[in-house]
């Protein structure tokens, strides 16, 4: 930890895997720390999995241990439970990060086995996003390895500091360098140098419906309040029988 705080602003629960591979952004004011994962097949995500076992236990319970006759209330109320607690632990994944990755992903510590990275911001810069590791090769067809994040690209660092980093401009060059240059000659050269720094050119990304409405349906507050409407016209439908 000392080491880390001696280099900057980096990361803290980053992995080491074979070689000494750290997954981390390091010396970054946006980025806290970067950790690498890959999806587990559908069967086996936590929205999944358990309730395979949790249904047709609760079912059998009732049915067979218990007997549905004797305790047809509590069985229903059980099952109602159940049902409640699927789709709470289900929005948990849209409502938080950490909950998605806990439910659908595993760890990995080898940066050439992981599928995403969850990037951690510093405060105040944002909140954590699950984003998809890109790979792609350069000019000596070596395997390049990054993500985009914020619209800012890191890239891993396999050779030195193992780890994530914002991509480096050659800003150390004297003033007589930028003067006499004369830009890319070859197109190869254009090429790769576009696909190493990107284009100079910002873009405003305006979400689609079904996004935003996806988003609003599955706010905790929206949940909340369509849960008490539902209780206010149950409780309305049992005042009016017993009226």
């Amino acid at each position: 930890m000392d080491e880390a705080k001696r280099d900057g602003n980096m990361a803290v629960d980053g992995v080491d895997g074979p070689g000494g591979t750290r997954a981390r952004a390091l010396s970054d004011e946006l980025v806290r720390s970067v950790s690498l994962h890959s999806r587990r097949p559908r069967v086996l995500h936590g929205t999944v999995f358990p309730f395979l076992l949790l249904y047709p236990g609760c079912l059998y319970s009732w049915l067979a241990v218990y007997g549905a006759d004797e305790y047809f209330e509590a069985g229903l109320l059980a099952l109602a439970a159940l049902g409640i607690a699927h789709v709470l632990t289900v929005l948990s994944g849209y409502w938080s990060v950490y909950a998605h990755c806990w439910l659908t992903c595993s760890k990995e510590s080898d940066p050439a086995k992981a599928t995403f990275a969850k990037v951690i911001p510093t405060p105040n810069n944002g909140s954590a996003e699950l984003v998809p590791l890109l790979r792609d090769k350069d000019e000596n067809g070596v395997e390049i390895l990054s993500f985009e994040f914020q619209k800012i690209r890191y890239v891993h660092d396999s050779k030195e500091k193992k780890c994530f980093l914002p991509v480096a401009f050659p800003l150390n060059f004297p003033m007589s360098h930028f003067q006499n240059w004369k830009g890319y000659q070859e197109e190869d050269q254009l090429r790769a140098a576009e696909k190493r720094y990107g284009t100079n050119r910002a873009e405003m990304v305006v979400p689609d419906f079904l996004e935003l409405f996806k988003e609003r349906a599955t706010a905790p507050f929206f949940v909340f309040q369509v849960r008490l409407q539902s209780m206010r016209f149950d409780l309305t439908d049992i005042y009016g029988a017993f009226a």
